[in-house]
């Protein structure tokens, strides 16, 4: 039996959300949500002594007649109830089963099993509540003795059944539906609160946590909100056991429940699972006291590189997982953007590798330079010169990466020939062996020299580069070149100039840390990033050059990562300056 005082007080409450914005809701539910309250109003005011007259005086819901009662007030009440009953099942029983057999749908034709399946399901749809309510449970346990009796079932078909399984075992009926939760959960727990703007700084619940018994990556599509637009990953941690995920610029973990994530998170935010990648991880205990770790420290966001999926990877990683089996979603490439946009079907990503991505992707000379030539060594053809710099700026965040091998080759080429110049006379030419020093003090700091040659480099790209800044002005710079000599005045855009002024502040040092250069530039270029990416904010007639170079700057937060424990020796001498 519905409680349709229970009902009416869910229903006010749900509205007051959704005309606040706390609750996201399309126009059609809603406009159905206010119907329903009317209509509930009328059927509890309707009692024996009501006459006909006095319901006649009362504002009636848009899509209700009392013209075809015969001044029957009880006949109008069993009217409303069952218009009431159909509008409540829009987000009842009959819609999840719906939903399942959609699920199963695909395979059908493949596999006999799913097409018992599937008549048995088809079954409950004329069924009462309670009666389906019932039938449900048996029919989960049913799907989880087939799967666990046989060993036929592919990779997809397995998901599929341990999908629907969990949602007939632990979603409670009648009482929580889509949108429509019981009163005491219309506000959860805080932590579980999903919000774009990091409203809270909450470190997630550690039992749950330890409670871990698989691991699964799972990527949803896109949605709306002001993040990026490549989609999202979480971690799962076994069924019935939640999720783990960062959805924050710099913030804790966050845990949500499984039913919290099936009847709240992808509705909120209007998201779909694309695809789900079990992971075998041979160390649950090590990958568990990684996530109790990463989830007691705050997060810093970064784009393309330090993101949702690499939380995932680093959690995995520890417990012995293979690389070559988590990389499949690190890039969200073609078939996964494709997919998102199709339809929901679980994607098998268990053999899914790199190569899969690149192959969408032509091979780019001037990458290979990027990868192959020390950045010293870099010829600039003049015809071509806008499109290097922007083609450097958009690689920045792997430059680092990319460079730091070529670095190392090219000072032990230096100091081979530095040998064999020595060894070729009897005495050792004039500064050979001071310069050999210096050579051998650069290998030892190899980190810093490489950190140096890319603060440098880019740098040098942001002077030297004309930025069209006439129609909406800039910052005027004094810049004193590293090399001693007069200042000059550049007018740049504003968080370029604060990148120069970092640089510029540094080299007033007695000793510059390029390292702390390069990630206090990160961030700057991140936040500006940000401002740029956000759907909030207007780009006001940014040029398109100056605009990519915020966006793609996203990357160069990869640096904050390597150097993440980088720390200064308090003890010892700090580092001599490098040559460049």
């Amino acid at each position: 039996m519905i409680d349709y005082q229970l009902e009416l007080k869910k229903l006010n409450q749900l509205i007051k959300d959704a005309e606040i914005g706390v609750l996201p809701i399309t126009q059609t539910r809603l406009a159905t949500l206010y119907d329903t309250r009317s209509m509930l109003c009328l059927y509890l005011y309707i009692n024996p002594s009501t006459s006909i007259s006095q319901i006649r005086k009362l504002p009636l819901p848009s899509n209700f007649s009392i013209d075809e009662i015969d001044n029957d007030p009880q006949k109008l009440k069993q009217k409303l109830q069952i218009q009431i009953n159909h509008n409540l099942g829009i987000y009842s029983d009959l819609d999840l089963v719906h939903y399942m057999l959609l699920q199963l749908q695909p395979f059908i034709s493949k596999n006999p099993v799913f097409a018992e399946f599937f008549k048995t399901l088809e079954k409950y749809t004329v069924l009462e509540n309670q009666e389906l309510t019932k039938n449900l449970l048996s029919f989960g346990n049913y799907m989880v003795d087939c799967l666990k009796s046989r060993h036929t079932f592919s990779y997809e078909e397995q998901h599929v059944i341990l999908n629907l399984a969990q949602i007939c075992k632990n979603r409670r009926f009648f009482q929580e539906r889509r949108y429509l939760w019981p009163f005491e959960e219309l506000h959860p727990d805080p932590n579980d609160l999903e919000s774009p703007f990091n409203a809270r700084n909450v470190r997630p619940p550690l039992h749950r946590l330890l409670q871990a018994v698989s691991f699964s990556i799972v990527y949803v599509s896109t949605g709306f909100g002001s993040g990026p637009g490549l989609g999202h990953t979480l971690l799962h941690l076994g069924e019935d056991k939640g999720y783990v995920h960062i959805n924050g610029l710099y913030n804790y973990p966050i845990y949500i429940s499984d039913a919290h994530f099936r009847d709240f998170y992808l509705d909120k935010w209007q998201k779909r699972v694309v695809a789900i990648q079990k992971v075998h991880v041979p160390n649950p205990d090590a990958a568990m006291s990684k996530l109790v770790q990463l989830c007691q420290t705050t997060w810093l966001w970064g784009g393309p590189l330090h993101n949702c999926f690499h939380f995932c990877k680093q959690v995995l990683l520890a417990g012995g997982a293979s690389l070559k089996e988590i990389e499949g979603l690190c890039v969200p490439n073609h078939r996964v953007l494709q997919q998102a946009m199709i339809d929901f079907s679980p994607l098998d990503l268990s053999q899914w590798t790199p190569p899969d991505y690149v192959q969408f992707h032509e091979p780019d000379s001037n990458l290979q330079m990027f990868k192959s030539r020390p950045i010293q060594e870099w010829t600039i053809n003049p015809q071509q010169r806008g499109e290097l710099l922007e083609q450097m700026i958009s690689h920045l965040g792997n430059l680092y990466v990319w460079q730091k091998p070529l670095q190392k080759a090219r000072l032990k080429s230096k100091l081979e020939a530095v040998h064999k110049e020595i060894e070729k006379s009897d005495s050792a030419p004039e500064g050979s062996l001071s310069k050999r020093e210096r050579i051998i003090q650069k290998m030892d700091q190899l980190d810093m020299y490489t950190a140096k040659a890319v603060v440098r480099s880019l740098i040098e790209k942001i002077i030297s580069n004309s930025w069209p800044l006439k129609l909406w002005g800039g910052t005027v710079v004094n810049i004193v070149p590293a090399e001693g000599g007069d200042a000059i005045q550049k007018t740049v855009p504003r968080n370029m100039a604060r990148m120069i002024s970092i640089y510029q502040k540094h080299l007033m040092k007695g000793n510059v840390d390029y390292i702390n250069i390069l990630n206090e530039i990160c961030f700057i270029g991140y936040m500006a990033s940000l401002e740029n990416n956000s759907r909030w904010t207007a780009y006001k007639g940014r040029h398109d050059l100056t605009r990519n170079f915020y966006q793609l700057f996203n990357q160069m937060i990869k640096v904050n990562f390597d150097f993440n424990n980088h720390t200064k020796a308090t003890d010892a001498e700090p580092p001599k300056e490098l040559e460049f």
